[in-house]
């Protein structure tokens, strides 16, 4: 491929190398999501982030995606097969804090101000895995079985 090429016929000379570059063009979608039972700023929660990195026509065709969306996230593992790169991490952790939101209703009208102080501590080792969606799925499913256990 030369410089004339290009000029002549920039589609038909960089086409499939673009077409090549789409195929294996990747994309990350992560999604986090935390729980906490609180009462006045202090107890305990856990956040957990997923992530699942692959070509991106590939897993919305295959419907990972979707089943990311819907918290159906061993069915996500398992439709992004060998080809996704997944990371999982779960942090359980004790919120020790002040949380107020005084205020007054008139009517249909309402006024306030909340505040919020916290300071979290991990609870132990966060949990960390990396590898692709099959694998994650089995990973997944085995840390399940014990807990069921």
């Amino acid at each position: 491929m030369s410089v004339d090429d290009v000029m002549k016929d920039p589609k038909g000379t960089l086409g499939p190398a673009m077409k090549e570059m789409a195929a294996n063009q990747k994309s990350k979608v992560t999604l986090s999501v935390e729980g906490a039972g609180l009462v006045q700023g202090n107890g305990k929660g856990t956040s957990y982030e997923v992530s699942i990195e692959g070509n991106p026509s590939t897993l919305a065709k295959n419907g990972t995606f979707g089943k990311l969306l819907e918290g159906d996230v061993p069915g996500a593992f398992k439709t992004a097969g060998k080809d996704a790169t997944v990371e999982y991490k779960s942090t359980t952790y004790t919120q020790k804090g002040v949380s107020m939101s005084p205020g007054f209703k008139v009517g249909p009208v309402k006024v306030g101000w909340e505040l919020e102080v916290a300071k979290r501590t991990v609870d132990g080792t966060p949990t960390a895995w990396k590898g692709n969606g099959e694998d994650a799925a089995r990973w997944l499913e085995g840390t399940q079985d014990q807990k069921a256990a």
